[in-house]
C-alpha cells in the first residue's frame, strides 16, 4: 500500500475561523473603499487635512498605464517575433500609451501630535 493517499483533515475551528476573517476583511475593504473615495472627492474640493490629530493623509497621484492586456499581449509578441523585439515592442507600447493619474491616499504618523496624558505622567515623575 505504497501509493495509497492518506488524507488528514483541518480542524474545523480554522477553517471557520478563516472563512470569518476572509468575510471580515471584504467588509472592511469594501468600508475603506467607500471611504477613501469620500476622502479623495472632499480634498480634490478643497478640504485639508486636520493637522491635530494622531495620522495624516497626504493626497498625491500616481501616474499608470491602463494597459490591462499587457500579459497576454506580451506572449502574443514574443511567440511572433521573438523575446528581444518583445522588448523593444513593449517599450514602444508604453511610449505611446497615455499616463493616467490615479489619486492614491498615504496615511501616516503626525510627527507633531502629542499625547497630553503622557506628557502629564512624565510631569509627574520628574516632580517626584
Amino acid at each position: 500500500m505504497k501509493n495509497e493517499i492518506v488524507r488528514k483533515r483541518l480542524q474545523q475551528d480554522r477553517v471557520t475561523t478563516y472563512a470569518k476573517l476572509c468575510a471580515e476583511a471584504d467588509k472592511i475593504e469594501k468600508r475603506r473603499l467607500k471611504l477613501r473615495d469620500k476622502i479623495i472627492k472632499l480634498m480634490e474640493r478643497g478640504y485639508v487635512c486636520p493637522k491635530s490629530g494622531p495620522y495624516l493623509v497626504l493626497l498625491t497621484y500616481q501616474e499608470r498605464h491602463p494597459v490591462a492586456w499587457k500579459e497576454e499581449w506580451m506572449e502574443l509578441c514574443k511567440r511572433v517575433y521573438g523575446a528581444k523585439k518583445r522588448k523593444q515592442m513593449l517599450n514602444l507600447i508604453l511610449d505611446e500609451a497615455p499616463l493616467i493619474k490615479t489619486p492614491m491616499l498615504l496615511p501616516r504618523v503626525n510627527p507633531d501630535y502629542r499625547i497630553v496624558e503622557r506628557d502629564k505622567v512624565v510631569e509627574m515623575r520628574g516632580a517626584a
